[in-house]
This record gives structure tokens, sequence and C-alpha cells, in this order.
């Protein structure tokens, strides 16, 4: 890559880690969109390798695949809730939900080019946690930063960008201590009982 080439990639992967940071401690209507659009730009300016990295991840394909669809089709802010979960009688090995309605995720599957489309729709459900009315994309934005971030560390790619340097921090704290990097997202709760507290989110007026 020339200097311009990883200046472009270094460029990207700070605005991926400065709105991953944004959702992490001041989600609002917005954060999701500017999340989904930073890993796009990613994409777009990333070397080949990490190109590669990214089409290899289940998680990645999938929130592209619903970004093109807010892009494109839908108007993002009206159709998914960013909530604390300890607000709600769940147990989760997350700190935030990202409930998207149903129907929106299960449009930008079928927005997906034919040929691709069988394979992405087996990423997507095996990525996403589905729930009665919506679907929680949380897990999958956590364990894409969680890769992407060890993959970086291991790039030369490393940007100057303080968001960035916390999820190392976090990377390298939960290795010292013998943590996980991924989470499940899976909810401990009745299913009823998960379905009815997430259509309840969706239908407040917020």
């Amino acid at each position: 890559m020339t200097d311009t080439s990883q200046s472009d990639a270094r460029d990207a992967l700070s605005r991926v880690y400065r709105a991953y940071f944004n959702f992490c401690t001041t989600p609002d209507r917005d954060c999701v969109f500017a999340l989904l659009s930073a890993l796009h730009s990613l994409h777009d300016r990333c070397p080949p390798e990490t190109r590669e990295f990214l089409f290899s991840r289940s998680e990645f394909v999938s929130l592209k695949a619903l970004r093109n669809y807010f892009q494109h089709e839908a108007e993002v802010r009206h159709r998914l809730k960013v909530v604390p979960a300890n607000k709600y009688p769940i147990i989760t090995d997350l700190f935030i939900l990202c409930l998207v309605d149903r129907a929106v995720v299960d449009a930008a599957i079928d927005a997906i080019p034919e040929k691709r489309r069988a394979v992405e729709r087996t990423q997507a459900e095996q990525c996403f946690k589905w729930y009665g009315p919506c679907v929680n994309i949380n897990p999958a934005i956590l364990n894409l930063i969680a890769a992407l971030t060890l993959h970086v560390m291991e790039s030369g790619l490393e940007p100057d960008e303080p968001a960035y340097a916390k999820m190392v921090q976090q990377i390298e704290w939960e290795k010292a201590h013998g943590h996980e990097h991924f989470v499940t997202g899976d909810i401990a709760c009745h299913a009823a009982n998960v379905d009815a507290v997430f259509a309840e989110i969706l239908a407040k007026d917020e």
C-alpha cells in the first residue's frame, strides 16, 4: 500500500472506532447508521487483506445488508431502538440492546441479490438474535468490532485514535484476566417474556 492508502485506511478505522465508542457510551437515534456507514467506508478504503477479513465475518456481511437497506430503502431512526439492557427484566452478557423491527431485517435480506441471498440469510440468522417482533443486532456489532480489533492489532494499520486505544485496552484486559472477547448475546428469560418486553420497547415513541 502507498502511504496515502495507509493513511486513508487508518482514517477509516478511526471513524469506525469513534462511531462504536459513541454507540456504546452515548447512543442516540443516529448512532447505528453512523456505525454501519463507517464500516461501509472502511470496506472501501482498507487493504485487500482487511477486505478479505471483513467478508470472512458473517457479522460484517449481515450488517452490510442492513446498511444497504437503510441507505436505499428505509429510514433507520424510526425502525430501531438502542436501549440499556439493565432497564428490562432480562439477563444477558450485553450492556446495550440494539433492536431492529424484524420485518425490516427480513426486507434487508430479501434485497440481497438472489445469487448470494440464501448464504447471507443463513449468516444473518446465525449472528443476529431473533425475538418475536424484532432482531437484536448488537451481538453482531460487538463481535465484529472485537474481531476487527484483533485483526488490526496484527496488521500494522493501527490508527492513532483514542477510541481505538480504549478498545485495545479492553482486549488486553480480557486477555490478562482470561475473559472471552466475544459474546453470545443470549437472553436468560422465558421466550414469551422476551418477546413481550421487546414488543413493548419497539412500541414506545421515544
